[in-house]
């Protein structure tokens, strides 16, 4: 699943199988990865369907290892929306 990355709404790559934990804030939604570091996903309060969301996209990407697919978060309507890009 190297192939796999968050951008985050820093425009941030992480590794999506880096990810170890993710935390929901009222200022947005944050990962945990295994080296320790913490990083914010989002700059908003990120719901728990969207997080599931997150974690369904992740899980349809590792399906197609032949390519680089990177997941973005965008806001739409005050919900977070998760885009999927295979390069």
């Amino acid at each position: 699943m190297d192939t796999v990355w968050i951008r985050t709404h820093k425009d941030v790559l992480i590794r999506a199988n880096s990810v170890m934990i993710l935390e929901s804030q009222p200022n947005g939604l944050y990962a945990e990865c295994i080296t320790g570091s913490r990083v914010q996903i989002t700059q908003g309060a990120c719901s728990m369907a969207s997080q599931l969301t997150l974690l369904e996209e992740i899980y349809l990407a590792r399906a197609d290892e032949s390519h680089a697919v990177v997941i973005t978060p965008t806001w739409e309507q005050g919900l977070v929306i998760w885009h999927r890009e295979t390069f």
